[in-house]
């Protein structure tokens, strides 16, 4: 096994909290718990909380300025690296019971292979902006991980062994989209997940959180815009060209694979550079994208034949149908396969 049981703590990280986040930790002490709070640059409005905190026994952690929840929960994880501890985030808005808390530390030392999440179960309780948020969340993170669900995206109730901690510190993200990127990285860490029911607690209809619901948003599905910006872009161009050399009389596979050699090399530059980041060897990443680009050409012209001729729909309306829906087969095969 990879992973071990080893100490845990609590990991709160804490912006602009109120009397909240100290009902919490009284709960959590009661019960021996260790408590580690990141104070994200709250202000000198909030030293007496952050002061009662650490006269309550909890190691306080500060930024000087607001950094976001990823780097908060960075600063946390660091801390457990060098101190030798496991973790259990939580939020310090009270909507995470001490009870749960405690609960997925329990599951977490009996799974510390597994990432543990605490999900809610939504019903008409939840309020309209956090049942939105998360139900639109968790269904494209559904379509671009290969059907694998995720009940809760957005709970900020985990568990991590040290050993997971030290796997996914270096994540991409500074504010939410920390939590939303740690699981689009799930199948490329090879890291399984226990998905452990939680009460579902709103206070004031959920009016404390920090999240801004647009710009938040934008920033955890930013390498999904990036990824659809890219793909649509180099489908146009692939659209263009296969109309264009099918115009001009080009068979129908010549004019696919043709179509596809040019958007492939435009969309390959803009992956690269832009979508996954991925600085590995050109020669190395290349040659397994053309091993995709050859693999999903062949898929589009097979299906496109098979839908243009034995279905009878216009060839330019069955080539768009197909490629859409090779769309997830090609963001897959990037992402785990060429800029893995």
């Amino acid at each position: 096994m990879k992973y071990k049981n080893i100490d845990p703590i609590v990991l709160i990280p804490a912006y602009m909290p109120d009397e909240k986040l100290i009902n919490v930790v009284k709960e959590l002490i009661k019960n021996d718990e260790k408590i580690l709070i990141v104070n994200d640059g709250s202000g000198s409005d909030f030293d007496n909380i952050f002061e009662e905190a650490k006269k309550l026994g909890c190691v306080v952690l500060e930024h000087d300025v607001n950094k976001g929840k990823g780097r908060a929960l960075k600063t946390g994880f660091k801390y457990c690296i060098e101190n030798n501890y496991s973790a259990v985030t939580a939020d310090a808005d009270g909507q995470h019971l001490p009870k749960d808390i405690m609960n997925i530390e329990r599951v977490l030392d009996e799974n510390p292979d597994k990432m543990i999440l605490g999900v809610r179960d939504f019903d008409e309780t939840t309020p309209m902006r956090s049942m939105l948020g998360n139900t639109i969340t968790r269904k494209v993170f559904k379509v671009i991980n290969d059907g694998d669900e995720i009940v809760d995206t957005q709970t900020g109730l985990r568990g991590f062994s040290l050993d997971m901690i030290k796997d996914i510190i270096d994540i991409e993200g500074e504010r939410y989209e920390f939590e939303m990127n740690m699981l689009l990285e799930l199948k490329e860490r090879n890291i399984e997940v226990i998905q452990e029911p939680i009460a579902v607690v709103y206070i004031d209809d959920n009016e404390s959180s920090h999240y801004d619901t647009l710009r938040d948003s934008l920033r955890v599905y930013k390498r999904i815009i990036k990824y659809i910006i890219s793909s649509t872009s180099s489908a146009l161009v692939d659209y263009l060209s296969f109309c264009l050399f099918t115009f001009f009389g080009l068979p129908l596979l010549v004019a696919t694979y043709t179509a596809r050699l040019i958007s492939s090399l435009f969309n390959y530059t803009l992956n690269r550079k832009y979508v996954f980041k991925n600085d590995g060897h050109i020669g190395k990443t290349m040659f397994k994208y053309y091993i995709l680009v050859v693999i999903v050409a062949f898929l589009s012209y097979f299906f496109t034949n098979v839908v243009h001729n034995y279905i009878g729909i216009n060839v330019y309306i069955a080539k768009a149908v197909v490629d859409m829906c090779l769309y997830v087969v090609t963001y897959n095969g990037q992402k785990y396969f060429v800029f893995k």
